[in-house]
């Protein structure tokens, strides 16, 4: 089977050199080029099946290169990583907008870039073929597996979603569990999202949703933060008040903890169900919502003392 051919674009060598090694060693063919005219010319001579562009080159910018070939019959399907050093908004809205397939962000990281080579190439249809909306082509890259594409619309987004949901919470920690799992909807159900309204309108009714049908039909905890030095102690109280497990099979110890879990107050259940069910880890959750770590700790360790009771109530009644 023959080696997929990658054209790197960048001018910095230890970039040039770092990215060449690591996809040869995945196995790929790669070329490199300096500067948008080098590009240009080894674009007819290497014909590559992916390109991966930096942004700032010495004789022009990513951006205008990534649509001029969008505009090119021979290259308007040809899928374009992009570049960027930081995972601000406006980078990777103009850089979907200009025809970008995929995003990657400096520093890299060996085995994201692979992956993200490997989505990109496996796809092989031109971003606007579907769409020339960048907050689709985003939310496309996400579903590809970018993490990043969605960290954007929760750096963009969350804290003007929050504000107005204050005027809808009874509280402010009400708010911000609204959004949270309203994030948590929306990465679930990302695949909807084909650009009717902007992404804002989407998340907001998503959100407005959560509160009017789910908030405030039960009642609602507020969340008290929790000092960084404050974690070890939450942890060695949880080590000591695990649930207690009946001797069951997985099973059906899975469709008991879910059970529970919908007893508890709804805010709790999203994360509930992501650490304990899901095994999603505390880092990843603090990550993808852009909450402190220690946030996270606290509510779950809140939520676990409220299942806790709950779950020793179900095997009561289910003891003979």
């Amino acid at each position: 089977m023959p080696k997929a051919k990658i054209l790197y674009v960048e001018d910095e060598e230890m970039y040039q050199t770092l990215v060449s090694d690591i996809l040869t060693e995945a196995g790929f063919w790669v070329e490199v080029a300096g500067t948008t005219a080098e590009a240009r010319r080894k674009l007819e001579a290497f014909r590559p099946d992916l390109m991966i562009l930096d942004i700032n080159l010495p004789d022009g910018d990513g951006y205008t290169l990534c649509q001029q070939l969008r505009q090119e019959e021979m290259w308007a399907k040809l899928p374009i990583l992009m570049l960027t050093v930081r995972r601000q908004p406006d980078e990777w809205r103009q850089g979907f907008s200009a025809g970008a397939s995929d995003y990657v962000s400096k520093p890299l990281n060996g085995p994201d870039l692979v992956e993200r080579v490997r989505s990109c190439l496996a796809e092989k249809i031109s971003p606007l073929g579907l769409s020339n909306n960048p907050e689709v082509l985003m939310a496309r890259a996400a579903l590809g597996g970018n993490r990043g594409a969605f960290d954007v619309f929760v750096r963009q987004y969350k804290e003007p979603l929050v504000h107005d949901m204050q005027g809808h919470a009874r509280n402010a920690d009400e708010a911000e569990d609204a959004v949270s799992a309203a994030f948590l909807t929306a990465f679930q159900k990302l695949a909807n999202f084909r650009g009717q309204s902007t992404f804002f309108t989407w998340i907001y009714s998503i959100a407005k949703n959560e509160m009017h049908h789910k908030w405030r039909q039960r009642e609602t905890i507020p969340l008290e933060q929790v000092r960084e030095e404050d974690e070890a102690a939450i942890a060695q109280v949880a080590e000591a008040r695990k649930l207690s497990e009946p001797e069951v099979s997985p099973a059906k110890q899975s469709a008991l903890l879910r059970r529970a879990i919908h007893k508890v107050p709804e805010p709790f259940h999203q994360l509930l169900t992501w650490h304990y069910v899901n095994g999603v880890p505390h880092e990843e959750i603090a990550r993808r919502f852009d909450w402190p770590v220690g946030t996270v700790k606290s509510r779950l360790f809140r939520a676990q003392l409220i299942l806790r009771d709950v779950w020793h109530v179900m095997n009561k009644k289910r003891s003979p």
